[in-house]
């Protein structure tokens, strides 16, 4: 995933589905491979040299999992981030459920 600066000074976050590397419409068993899969990738001593960077973004994916790591609040973030516009969806960080 990659964070995007605008010229005005603000980076936009990516969201738990940039995270994931998936659509937001994959199901459960979909976003669980993926995270299994960035985990393995992302993990700091799979990227010996370049710790400091893999350590964060491990982090950031482990904050993305815990939104939407079982079936039901999977389903529960996505139907609530369905309902923002899609010009203004919420990034990895904020938590939008009650779960």
């Amino acid at each position: 995933y990659i964070c995007l600066f605008i010229d005005v000074g603000v980076f936009i976050m990516p969201t738990i589905y940039e995270i994931l590397g998936v659509e937001p419409s994959n199901n459960f068993n979909q976003l669980k491979k993926a995270y299994y899969k960035q985990a393995t990738r992302l993990h700091p001593d799979k990227n010996k040299g370049n710790e400091t960077e893999a350590e964060a973004r491990f982090k950031d994916l482990h904050t993305a999992w815990s939104h939407i790591n079982n079936e039901d609040k999977a389903k529960e973030y996505y139907d609530v981030f369905c309902s923002y516009p899609a010009t203004n969806k919420p990034d990895f960080s904020v938590k939008i459920t009650a779960s």
